[in-house]
């Protein structure tokens, strides 16, 4: 029977990396298209991250992603890259919040440069 648990917590682990790795690909994607200007990249990365992304409770990411979701779907890029720098700096801002000790080794790859290696970002439409 442990056997079983220990391979259940394994797999529901590996589920959760894979869709922490999801998100953050969903992030550069959204970033990219707002930097170059393609808005249809960014409303379908817009997309992949809402059906994905963890809910926040964070009310200015939240307020932030409410913003970045109707600038998309209005077709306001301008907009959306400002709402979308907002939500990169309230990210930056949270990281300050959660310094981690000297004992623990900073990941190589952090999109959202929190230091866990994972992207994280609330999105609600």
């Amino acid at each position: 029977m442990i056997n079983s648990s220990m391979s259940s917590v394994g797999q529901a682990q590996m589920a959760h990396r894979q869709l922490e790795s999801q998100n953050a690909q969903n992030f550069k994607s959204l970033a990219s298209s707002l930097q170059s200007g393609h808005l249809a990249g960014a409303q379908k990365a817009f997309q992949a991250l809402q059906a994905t992304a963890p809910k926040n409770q964070n009310s200015t990411v939240s307020a932030d992603s409410s913003a970045l979701g109707q600038a998309l779907q209005s077709g306001d890029l301008g907009a959306a890259q400002t709402a979308f720098a907002n939500i990169q700096q309230q990210m930056k801002a949270h990281k300050g919040h959660h310094a981690h000790s000297g004992s623990e080794p900073k990941p190589a790859q952090d999109p959202d440069g929190d230091g866990d290696g994972t992207s994280t970002i609330s999105i609600s439409a």
